[in-house]
């Protein structure tokens, strides 16, 4: 029944929460650099590395479903045999929405996808901005991934990226404006 007494302590904060229902996840953590690898000679396991140690952080593969499982190693189940997070596609008919849910299936992020078609474009070309070469030029497919909280709020966005290229940079945000970071 209710009570006229206070509590003996304060309620906890929603981060003490949100931290002890997260704690129950395995924790990734690497530096400002990750060397994302593909899965290699028959094993259904890529993995993200740290480049400076080459140690092997989180293993992923595909799901089967246009989507992926992101695991940890186990030295009792084995090699990316635990839950990190799954990655999945949302359906949509006119964008790329995916969702990516920690280890408990809860939803963490949602990604969005932005595909841009520029029809000429020289081959080595970064930017219509900048003058290239236009004696040899091609149509250019580039990406851009938005990462946002399940409430809408931006989290993070890559730079536009040329399809085949190897390297993207991620730009941390708060609300709507990039950190710097």
């Amino acid at each position: 029944g209710l009570s006229e007494k206070n509590t003996a302590a304060p309620p906890p904060s929603q981060a003490v929460v949100d931290e002890t229902f997260i704690a129950q996840c395995p924790m990734v953590m690497f530096a400002n650099q990750i060397f994302i690898g593909a899965s290699r000679c028959g094993n259904a396991l890529g993995d993200w590395a740290d480049p400076v140690t080459a140690r092997t952080v989180l293993r992923w593969q595909s799901n089967g479903r246009g989507g992926l499982k992101f695991g940890v190693d186990s030295l009792i189940t084995g090699n990316g045999s635990v839950t990190f997070a799954t990655f999945t596609e949302s359906f949509s008919i006119d964008q790329y929405i995916f969702e990516l849910k920690n280890c408990l299936g809860v939803k963490q992020f949602k990604v969005e996808e932005a595909i841009i078609k520029v029809n000429q474009m020289a081959e080595k070309a970064s930017s219509t901005m900048v003058d290239h070469d236009l004696s040899n030029t091609a149509t250019a497919i580039f990406y851009q991934y938005t990462i946002k909280n399940p409430n809408g709020t931006i989290v993070a966005k890559t730079d536009l990226f040329r399809m085949g290229w190897d390297a993207v940079n991620i730009t941390k945000y708060r609300g709507d404006i990039p950190t710097g970071e």
